[in-house]
């Protein structure tokens, strides 16, 4: 499902980081012209079209993110560190694992699970067997950590953001338009010619 609607162009650009990191950025241009921006920090573009395209719909209602997910009002979101390592992208083991009660908690990274929806489908799994869901920022950068809040923000259990590795400083639940990633923390992100 393309989460913009019809899209008149996508393009992804390669983009180097200030840690030195490469990411993949996206830009959908849906017919009306909306414009939304994603992105990933691993090898496949899938996911930074996908978030772009996310990003293009919330962008043209004039809501965040947790808002065109369904949630009313963004709610208080925990950040913690999470050492358990993501739950692997297998929805067979992941239903077989929560029907015999096997998960105290599911550890989700959305990036391997190919984005928004599937990342969603599990926590309303997760939400139905009852167990807290964690949204996990994998290389702990704050575009990952503003789309993880949103998810989080939007399910209407016990969820929160885990970081796979250090321990940043929290971010608010984005209130912007889109996805709400700050965009301008990357200085090459502005360089793009698009």
């Amino acid at each position: 499902m393309n989460a913009a609607g019809p899209s008149e162009q996508i393009h992804v650009q390669s983009l180097r980081l200030a840690s030195g990191s490469e990411a993949l950025v996206a830009r959908v241009v849906a017919r009306d012209g909306v414009a939304g921006f994603g992105f990933t920090l691993g090898p496949e573009a899938y996911v930074a079209r996908e978030l772009a395209a996310w990003d293009a719909r919330a962008r043209r209602a004039s809501v965040p993110l947790f808002r065109l997910l369904g949630a009313g009002e963004a709610r208080s979101v925990a950040f913690r560190s999470d050492p358990q390592p993501p739950f692997a992208p297998d929805w067979h083991a992941l239903e077989q694992a929560l029907a015999e009660r096997r998960l105290p908690r599911l550890s989700v990274d959305l990036w391997a699970w190919g984005g928004i929806a599937p990342a969603q489908r599990a926590a309303t799994l997760a939400e139905q067997a009852g167990i807290e869901i964690s949204f996990v920022a994998p290389h702990a950068h704050p575009w990952e950590i503003a789309v993880c809040a949103a998810l989080a923000a939007a399910c209407s259990g016990s969820a929160c953001v885990a970081f796979a590795a250090g321990d940043p400083a929290p971010i608010a639940v984005p209130q912007a338009p889109g996805l709400g990633v700050g965009w301008e923390i990357e200085a090459g992100f502005a360089a793009l010619e698009w």
